[in-house]
């Protein structure tokens, strides 16, 4: 089949690239293959293929720092392994819950599993699978990110045999870091402030009051997306998360639950996100007035210019182009998150009001995520206690 100039990268990966590939590599192979490119046809699918910048590239990347995982696992508790070793042998779990020797192995260990072996096992065990397993957390992993970065090389490489395109852009397209630590792109204090008087004398309305109300709090792009008037409490100075909004090519904008049960929590706010929100809710009440019929009533804080739940990857893409502009560090808006902690931690907060804060599940992730601060601070710690002595 000839293959169009023309084509859009969906179209060149779903009609040629993939069924291509599935006579060349091992059915394993080809199924991850086909798994990952579920998110490259839908937030870059239609890009033409010549067109394709590595601009869209980082944008998608920066998506994918705010995806949940596709595919849930879940990690025994304590109890579900003390249940499995004490009252089955490795043969019984086999046999009483159609697993796998292998499987049963991986249970009596404590390693995470498929939810339908979750819930095989509570079935055995006479247990609900809530107080058995624990679901891990959704993000997708650094490691993650860089097979969807190998593969795309792939994919335009071969793009570029087949004389649809003059070179492979993904050459000048910086492979995401593996280490977790440097994932985590943040701004210096000076940089912060920085930041926030340029948002204060140039940010467009709405998008910089999310993006300062994200630096005070540290909640998520999609968290913040998902707040409704409903969810602020102005009286005690907080304000909850109960949703997430996000979007997919094929859904549009959609409402989801936090990542994890954690992720349901309240912040607590000062008097500057109080008059942000403040200065807000009037603008916003402004255009609803200047609407009128016209006005989609949602309840959320941020919209369209007619009411409608805002997109967040606009959010993103305003972003980078006023980082650019301002000449501002290289980050995105997860940055924001990032820079939240660095600061509460800069500023002697626990660590387990961090993580709360945050909607961490554990602290340990708090603490494996902002190690490199914590050491800094570590380092401030032993200078202090000797200035104390001399």
């Amino acid at each position: 089949m000839k293959i169009k100039s023309y084509i859009k990268l969906s179209a060149y990966i779903l009609e040629h690239w993939l069924p291509r590939k599935k006579n060349e590599i091992k059915a394993s192979t080809y199924t991850r293959y086909e798994g990952l490119c579920v998110r490259i046809t839908e937030y870059l699918g239609e890009e033409l293929l010549s067109e394709l910048t590595p601009a869209d590239v980082y944008y998608f990347y920066d998506e994918l720092r705010e995806c949940k995982r596709l595919d849930s696992r879940f990690i025994p508790t304590k109890e579900c392994v003390h249940i499995l070793k004490s009252r089955y042998t490795r043969p019984e779990i086999v046999n009483k819950a159609g697993v796998g020797m292998g499987t049963a192995d991986s249970l009596r260990a404590g390693k995470k599993v498929k939810p339908k072996t979750a819930e095989k096992i509570a079935k055995t065990i006479g247990m609900p699978a809530e107080s058995l397993f624990t679901q891990q957390s959704g993000r997708l992993s650094p490691q993650t990110i860089v097979h969807y970065h190998r593969l795309l090389y792939s994919i335009i490489k071969d793009a570029m045999f087949d004389e649809l395109i003059q070179d492979n852009i993904m050459l000048r397209v910086r492979p995401p870091k593996l280490d977790e630590a440097a994932e985590a792109r943040y701004l210096e204090a000076d940089e912060a402030k920085e930041l926030m008087r340029l948002l204060d004398g140039y940010g467009a309305y709405p998008y910089a009051a999310i993006l300062k109300l994200i630096m005070f709090t540290g909640m998520r792009r999609g968290e913040a997306c998902g707040l409704e008037w409903q969810d602020i409490d102005f009286e005690h100075g907080s304000l909850s998360i109960r949703r997430t909004s996000n979007y997919l090519p094929a859904k549009g904008v959609y409402t989801d639950t936090p990542k994890t049960r954690q992720g349901r929590r309240t912040i607590a706010f000062g008097t500057a996100v109080a008059k942000l929100l403040d200065l807000h809710r009037e603008r916003q009440n402004k255009q609803r007035a200047e609407y009128g019929s016209g006005w989609i009533e949602t309840g959320r804080l941020f919209t369209t210019d007619d009411g409608r739940p805002i997109n967040p990857t606009s959010v993103t893409k305003y972003f980078h182009r006023f980082v650019e502009r301002h000449g501002l560090p290289d980050c995105c808006v997860h940055s924001l998150r990032h820079t939240n902690a660095s600061l509460l931690i800069a500023a002697n907060t626990p660590i387990t009001t961090i993580a709360g804060r945050l909607g961490h599940s554990d602290p340990s992730i708090t603490l494996r995520i902002y190690s490199h601060q914590l050491s800094a601070e570590n380092r401030k710690a032993g200078k202090a206690i000797e200035g104390i002595f001399e």
